[in-house]
């Protein structure tokens, strides 16, 4: 709008660029004492300044979504509001790393899918004006995901009877990932056994799945036998402890007995008074 005192008005969330204005003046004492002239006026594009930021972590294992990385982002000198209408400003392109399946998203925030590896990684955005669509601003921020909490947790096995051995319930039955018990396997969200030590001598084997392979003949006691348990996201992600392998002594039962009669006067042996007794509910030998 040509204002009667010369100037224009220009309104809010006007595009920049050239306007050709034209406007006439007339002498006041001769109204038709005229002149007519196109002017131009000149609409800038307002500032557009994408701020890199780095995001509060977003845990890896279930996945989630970040803050807005345009929350410190200006159109102006004041915050952008994300949206299509005049006076916001759009997310128009975007990269992330290959393969980690981030997304960003048109609000600003940034979707971390499950099972992520915990990591820094770094995202960039470009930001374009609604009003001018080539009033762009370009940025790299990082979206930080954490590892989930592990955690092994002590614990004393059922009696394994040491005579014929056997096996263990797995270790593993208290310990943790991210506050859920743990699934041991090979999958992504599943932890692994990476490394064990047992008494020397023991036989004793710590198994894949967590168990304990007691041999037979072991001697009752208390074992203690550490382990590592690693998450399969993130293997540098491990907890140790040391719990306890109970191994108990077969029952043993002396059987009062009564030997067929020896004759006294030549003497001789009797039977073996062990015959009824037995070893773990077998004769013993």
């Amino acid at each position: 709008m040509v204002n009667s005192d010369g100037t224009v008005t220009v309104p809010a969330n006007t595009p920049s660029g050239n306007y050709s204005v034209s406007y006439t003046i007339c002498e006041v004492n001769n109204p038709l004492n005229c002149s007519t002239i196109s002017s131009t006026v000149v609409v800038s594009a307002p500032a557009i300044v994408a701020v890199t930021e780095t995001t509060p972590s977003v845990n890896g294992l279930p996945g989630g979504t970040t803050t807005a990385l345009t929350g410190n982002d200006t159109l102006n000198g004041s915050p952008v509001v994300v949206g299509t209408a005049a006076g916001n400003v759009q997310i128009t392109s975007s990269t992330v790393p290959v393969g980690s399946g981030l997304v960003v998203n048109s609000d600003g925030t940034v979707t971390v899918p499950a099972n992520t590896p915990s990591g820094n990684y770094a995202v960039s955005y470009t930001i374009c004006e609604v009003n001018n669509p080539l009033n762009c601003s370009t940025i790299s921020s990082t979206v930080v995901v954490s590892a989930p909490a592990i955690v092994a947790v002590t614990d004393t096995t059922p009696s394994v009877n040491g005579l014929p051995g056997g096996t263990t319930t797995a270790l593993t039955g208290n310990d943790t990932l991210n506050g859920s018990p743990v699934v041991v396997g090979t999958a992504a969200g599943n932890v692994q056994i990476t490394s064990s030590t047992v008494p020397v001598g023991s036989g004793l084997v710590v198994n894949a799945d967590g168990t304990v392979t007691v041999p037979a003949n072991t001697p009752s006691g208390n074992y203690a036998v550490s382990y590592t348990i690693c998450e399969v996201n993130n293997p540098l992600n491990c907890s140790t402890i040391s719990s306890t392998v109970v191994v108990s002594a077969p029952a043993i039962v002396a059987v009062t007995d009564t030997t067929p009669s020896v004759n006294g006067l030549p003497g001789g042996t009797t039977t073996a008074l062990t015959g009824n007794d037995t070893l773990n509910g077998s004769p013993v030998e």
